[in-house]
């Protein structure tokens, strides 16, 4: 086998594909969310030589790499990458066997403290200043880590959602971490005292925004089956925050106070809060 550091161009990397089809060696199913995300990493700039390889066998099948190759493709850009040749075909079964590393493995390796909560928050909070809350993409390890790094908030951010853990767990330590950091980009309201109160439930009228919020992740926790999803749990509190910075309540109807949100093709898009969004796009 030969190893060496390559610079794959597009061009090079649709020539690569075209040979491989013509081995016909058999790959995995391709996954265009996958191939998508890597390309925007790629396009970004971002993408950074890591170990990962392209792996060719000595008839020109790709062997392990395909969705690297088919993002380079997809993003017109060159990368740098190494490239294995000459790998026997009958080995493709004992690729990418080993247990993968996540965000919480790479930040932890980093030294920074609350890796797991603080991968989680960064990874949402990647998706939201790109707009890509319906439809997150890949993310690589560069980009958690750089997000880390350019919004260094989110380390204050994540100490202060483990002290509502003793409260109990409505909304998880990783949500929770990013929605602080989001609605402090506001600069109106404290976030740390919407989560306060959302946690301790003292002081709160009927019709608060936060006592909805409150009673609806609460009837969410005590369920078995069928409970909300992370993207949901992030969508309520986000209108709750909303109403609560604007000095908004809820009107009872005869369902009682109704804080909904429906997502899917016919639903609703994710409730952004677009002066956030400008002052983290921003830095």
């Amino acid at each position: 086998m030969n190893t060496e550091v390559e610079t794959v161009t597009p061009e090079a990397a649709a020539a690569l594909i075209q040979r491989s089809e013509k081995a016909a060696l058999t790959q995995r199913s391709l996954s265009e969310k996958h191939v998508r995300g890597l390309a925007k990493i790629m396009k970004a700039g971002n993408w950074r030589v890591n170990g990962e390889s392209i792996k060719l066998s000595s008839d020109g099948g790709i062997v392990d790499g395909q969705h690297r190759l088919h993002a380079v493709v997809r993003a017109g850009v060159p990368i740098d990458i190494y490239v294995i040749r000459g790998i026997d075909p009958q080995v493709f079964d004992s690729i990418d066997r080993g247990k993968m590393r996540s965000f919480a493995d790479i930040l932890g390796i980093s030294g920074e403290v609350n890796a797991r909560v603080l991968g989680t928050a960064a990874g949402w909070l990647v998706a939201y200043i790109d707009r890509q809350m319906l439809a997150r993409f890949t993310r690589s390890p560069q980009e958690i880590i750089d997000c880390v790094e350019e919004y260094p908030g989110l380390r204050d951010s994540v100490e202060i959602s483990t002290h509502f853990r003793k409260h109990g767990k409505l909304v998880s330590s990783g949500l929770l971490s990013f929605c602080h950091l989001v609605f402090g980009a506001q600069d109106t309201k404290n976030p740390t005292d919407f989560f306060q109160a959302l946690y301790e439930g003292t002081g709160l009228e009927r019709g608060d925004p936060i006592l909805v919020l409150r009673d609806r992740l609460q009837v969410n926790s005590g369920k078995r089956i069928g409970r909300l999803q992370s993207i949901d749990i992030l969508a309520l509190t986000f209108k709750a925050w909303r109403m609560h910075e604007q000095g908004q309540r809820f009107t009872k109807t005869t369902k009682g106070y109704v804080l909904g949100w429906r997502r899917g093709k016919r639903g609703e898009d994710f409730p952004y809060l677009n002066d956030a969004l400008s002052v983290l796009a921003s830095g």
